[in-house]
């Protein structure tokens, strides 16, 4: 899990998708969107979505 944390805290590309209080949120990049987890924006139940998804999937 650490090194799954540390490549997702490396990768900055903006291509994340999410949503924040009803209100769109992004591109982000996976480092934004472990920081807004650790934040208390995001938990497990929030859902994201990127380019190549079929639709928005849980974190």
């Amino acid at each position: 899990m650490e090194n799954t944390l540390n490549l997702l805290l490396q990768d900055t590309a903006l291509k994340w998708y999410t949503v924040v209080n009803d209100r769109p949120v992004g591109p982000l990049s996976a480092k934004e969107i472990v920081q807004r987890i650790r934040a208390n924006d995001l938990n497990f139940a929030s859902h994201v979505w990127k380019d190549g998804f079929k639709g928005w999937t849980r974190i």
